[in-house]
């Protein structure tokens, strides 16, 4: 995989797990409607992860991958 795709499954992870912990923070005010999508959304954001973690299987490849999709997810909004 080339450091271009890298980066956009990177940006993808840590979307989907924006997306996820923003539905989150709405059912815990109250809002269970967005549990389904919340739910959703992060065993995606888990299965791209998964994928990603099998394709780069060296304890630093995959500590760089942790590393980056926190940086992506620290632009949350």
């Amino acid at each position: 995989m080339g450091e271009i795709q890298l980066k956009v499954m990177q940006k993808k992870i840590a979307d989907l797990q924006c997306k996820a912990q923003t539905l989150m923070q709405k059912a815990t005010t109250g809002d269970m409607s967005v549990m389904a999508e919340s739910t959703k959304l992060a065993t995606e954001a888990t299965t791209l992860l998964k994928e990603m973690e099998e394709k780069y299987t060296s304890d630093s490849d995959k500590k760089k991958l942790a590393e980056a999709v926190l940086k992506e997810m620290a632009n949350c909004k």
